[in-house]
């Protein structure tokens, strides 16, 4: 009935304070849970992010883009961004960063569409940790009016400074007030979180993300350097300080991607190989053949909603990674609340859903937890020299292993005689362990 402030899921954080940004992406999300369990989640991000697709595609047609150009430049962006689109509470702010872009640019002839971006602001600050993009998005819009070349006048130069001052304030209405400012530039520097995560390692060559993100951005620069008509000044600023975030965690290219197409789309659309015939947005006369497809595409989406198939929990559950269900079914009523557990960091999460009241080390708020339990989680999670005695002194009884993660740990717990197998998952490769002598 109230925003979470303490810690309630972990004993190494348990009772710690929690400035809990996301709490109404969580609620969201409990509430589709309730109406339409995991596969309503599904469909839940499908639509989240068909929505972010629709309103790129339709911010580079208004940008001046022709149908084709605008879907090639729409389908590159979502490849990129692909990675960054499992159904979290970032993905709720992808699809407000699109309608940041989408208002701002139906702005330009609309000015008081902007103002859209204020009711955004507030609900951005509630939902994600990103918010900030929206004011830098803002002020790259402000600056670029302010470009000789495409400002609007005098008369519309002082609307955008207004608009960001309101938009700051709208983002301190939340149950922390400013105090998520520093959670969202915080989280950032944080060398816990840019240490621990995969997302957030800088990008390399070696991964598909990565070197798709690299080859864009080079051709990016290149259609800049040698097009004679670029964006303006501050949009290259804008995307280069994008680039640099990117390059120094994945988990930004998503942001890139989306920034990229809309600023490179008017100077494409000035190109005459991309330009979009004169006229408005009308609906242009479609074939009896893409009918026939629409129609097909829409009876195979239909077909494949999960709500079709079997309606068992298990079946449901498969929906889902890092969800060793099987361990958990088979751990249910025989381990007594509240314990204390070492769990793999990936199915914490999992932990704490399927088994309220099983306290884990670790799990995926990688901030939240201090960094004294992380070294230790690491030394537990390789089974380096120590780590029955980092168990010990945490009072954990309950440790559950991802054999194919952690098989030095699951092959160090077999052969302990302080600990016993309790539960095993087939299906998840998991095993649980219980404690049979006391600590020292």
């Amino acid at each position: 009935g109230q925003v979470l402030r303490t810690d309630p899921f972990t004993f190494t954080a348990g009772g710690d304070p929690w400035l809990n940004q996301q709490w109404l992406a969580q609620i969201v999300f409990a509430l589709i849970h309730e109406a339409g369990g995991w596969p309503g989640l599904v469909v839940l991000r499908a639509v989240l992010v068909g929505l972010t697709v629709a309103l790129l595609l339709d911010t580079l047609r208004r940008a001046g883009l022709d149908r084709r150009s605008a879907a090639i430049l729409t389908l590159g962006a979502f490849l990129l961004a692909a990675p960054a689109l499992a159904l979290r509470a970032q993905l709720l702010a992808v699809v407000l960063f699109s309608l940041t872009n989408w208002a701002l640019t139906v702005g330009r002839r609309k000015p008081a569409v902007r103002w859209l971006l204020v009711p955004l602001a507030a609900l951005w600050a509630n939902v994600h940790g990103t918010f900030p993009l929206l004011l830098g998005t803002l002020a790259v819009a402000w600056l670029a009016e302010l470009v000789p070349a495409v400002s609007a006048g005098r008369s519309a130069r002082w609307r955008f400074p207004a608009l960001i001052v309101a938009t700051f304030l709208a983002s301190l209405v939340n149950p922390f007030g400013p105090a998520v400012w520093g959670y969202a530039l915080g989280l950032a520097a944080s060398p816990v979180v840019s240490g621990l995560a995969s997302e957030w390692q800088p990008t390399s060559p070696t991964t598909i993300p990565s070197l798709l993100f690299l080859l864009a951005l080079a051709a990016s620069l290149v259609f800049i350097v040698r097009s004679p008509v670029r964006p303006p000044w501050p949009s290259i600023a804008w995307l280069a300080l994008l680039a640099l975030l990117s390059l120094r965690a994945e988990r930004a290219i998503v942001w890139w991607a989306l920034a990229a197409a809309v600023a490179l789309a008017p100077a494409l659309a000035l190109a005459p190989a991309f330009a979009r015939p004169r006229g408005t947005l009308t609906m242009e006369r479609r074939s009896p053949a893409n009918a026939v497809l629409v129609g097909a595409l829409v009876v195979a989406c239909l077909a494949g909603l999960p709500w079709w198939r079997s309606g068992s929990p298990s079946h449901s559950r498969a929906l889902l990674t890092d969800a060793p269900a099987d361990l958990t079914d088979a751990l249910a009523g025989r381990i007594a609340r509240p314990t204390r557990a070492y769990v793999t960091q990936p199915w914490a999460s999992w932990l704490e859903y399927a088994l309220p009241g099983v306290l884990t080390f670790v799990d995926s708020r990688f901030e939240v937890v201090p960094p004294a339990a992380w070294a230790d989680y690491l030394v537990i999670a390789a089974a380096e020299p120590g780590w029955e005695t980092r168990l010990d002194r945490g009072g954990i009884a309950l440790v559950i292993v991802d054999r194919t993660r952690e098989p030095n740990l699951a092959s160090a717990l077999e052969t302990s005689p302080r600990w016993e197998v309790v539960a095993s998952g087939p299906v998840s490769r998991g095993q649980a362990f219980r404690r049979v002598s006391p600590t020292e």
